[in-house]
């Protein structure tokens, strides 16, 4: 009895011994593995939960300290972000590619609580704002500038609408969206045209708010931004606007319980709300460019500007836009009869930079000019004469180039008999030449 005890344990132990030496082999192979530093980058760039999920930890932070230490300082960018503008308690951020992709992934929020609804926009939104409704294939409509200038009257929100999109302060004309005058509003919606096809059902309703979608990509570092005082829903913007990269951007969500967030872009990262791996360095940076851009911004010199700007622009007689809504003082519009873009490169002969009322414009024709300024610093002494003086010159090119214009055309349309015979004689040429190329 006791020699098949002594046998049992020594087998015991050797299966034991075994397995420890198999563990060990194991851990040695992971090891290694784990000290490739572009594998190591690869396994840990968006799986860690700091402060999170410890059941999702990935184990080779373990072992790269430093991945563990970017994602805390990202969590402290958010909670940075979140205090930024107010946020609840509820709300999350998410790191994306900028303002175009926060616009879209709002529709497409919106389109998820009710396929039949209607997003609210307004005539300060940027032309993007729809196209991405129509892309995503939800309804779009405008609040009129009249409306959104009434003070004496609260603005009226049609009752099929699912969200509210506003845009903080518009990119052309600097003009501010009236945030505090929407009316108190309640949307009675089907229960069941959130996941069929049949129209909203009278007999069947429950009472929810629309979203309120805020871009803040023209607004933020230049005005206090509230979310919970506003009660909104979303707010984004793009980090080039504050001097960060390009292809970065932020989006602030506050879900409410009748309508979950709706990824764009699907995958485990950022807690499942954008998937893909994104620059965390590029990111990391807000907060300083946060400050930085927020401390030159002088709302009483950009005052100064525009009121000596426009006195100027007014005694030479050359046209800008007079802004309806409250603005931010620091862009002019001014309206030209049409010239070339490159004209405009003049100003840059002043160290004078200035921009075509949109980035997005398609032709080389600029209509309008757009000046944007943060304070009087950007500013020299004859700056405001310098330009004024292109701007006229810039006018009489663009008359002289009409002219040019219109002689080329005239040109052209007696040349048409002409080449249209000279085509009839080469015609029968090409062919020939064709029927040689198929012949061999």
């Amino acid at each position: 009895m006791f020699l098949n005890l002594n046998v049992n344990i020594n087998v015991n132990t050797k299966y034991i011994f075994i397995l420890i030496i198999i563990t060990i082999i194991i851990i040695l192979i992971v090891i290694i593995i784990l000290k490739n530093y572009k594998m190591s980058r690869y396994l840990n760039y968006n799986s860690s939960f700091v402060g999170g999920d410890k059941s999702k930890f990935n184990p080779s932070d373990i072992y790269y300290t430093d991945n563990i230490e970017l994602k805390t300082k990202e969590d402290m960018v958010k909670t940075y972000l979140l205090t930024y503008v107010n946020a609840p308690e509820s709300a999350k951020v998410i790191f994306n590619s900028g303002a175009s992709e926060s616009i879209a992934n709002c529709m497409l929020w919106a389109k998820s609580i009710s396929k039949f609804g209607t997003v609210l926009g307004s005539e300060l939104d940027h032309p993007s704002v729809k196209e991405n409704a129509e892309n995503i294939g939800i309804n779009y409509s405008t609040i009129s500038y009249s409306t959104l200038s009434n003070k004496s009257k609260e603005i009226e929100i049609p009752q099929n609408t699912v969200a509210v999109f506003m845009t903080g302060v518009c990119p052309k004309t600097g003009e501010i969206y009236p945030i505090s005058h929407l009316k108190e509003y309640n949307y009675l919606l089907s229960s069941n045209s959130l996941e069929s096809d049949s129209l909203p059902d009278s007999k069947t309703t429950r009472q929810i708010k629309p979203l309120k979608i805020l871009d803040a990509s023209q607004m933020i570092g230049k005005i206090p931004i509230d979310m919970s005082a506003n009660d909104l829903n979303a707010v984004f913007f793009s980090c080039h606007k504050i001097g960060g990269d390009f292809n970065t951007g932020v989006l602030i969500i506050n879900e409410p319980k009748y309508a979950k967030f709706k990824p764009l872009i699907s995958g485990s990262q950022q807690e499942h709300l954008r998937g893909g791996t994104y620059n965390s360095y590029a990111y990391l940076t807000i907060p300083k460019l946060l400050k930085e851009y927020s401390s030159e911004v002088n709302e009483k010199e950009c005052r100064e500007i525009y009121n000596k700007f426009t006195k100027e622009l007014d005694k030479r007689g050359i046209k800008y836009y007079k802004p309806i809504l409250p603005h931010t003082y620091g862009t002019i519009l001014i309206k030209l009869s049409g010239c070339n873009a490159k004209a405009i490169h003049a100003l840059s002969e002043y160290n004078i930079y200035v921009g075509s009322a949109t980035a997005c414009q398609s032709n080389n024709t600029v209509k309008e000019l757009r000046i944007s300024y943060l304070n009087k610093d950007e500013f020299g002494k004859n700056t405001i004469n310098k330009i004024c003086d292109v701007i006229q010159e810039v006018e009489k090119d663009s008359d002289f180039d009409e002219n040019e214009n219109e002689n080329e055309n005239e040109n052209e349309n007696n040349m048409k008999p002409e080449i249209e015979e000279e085509q009839e004689m080469i015609r029968p040429l090409e062919e020939e030449l064709k029927f040689e190329e198929n012949y061999i």
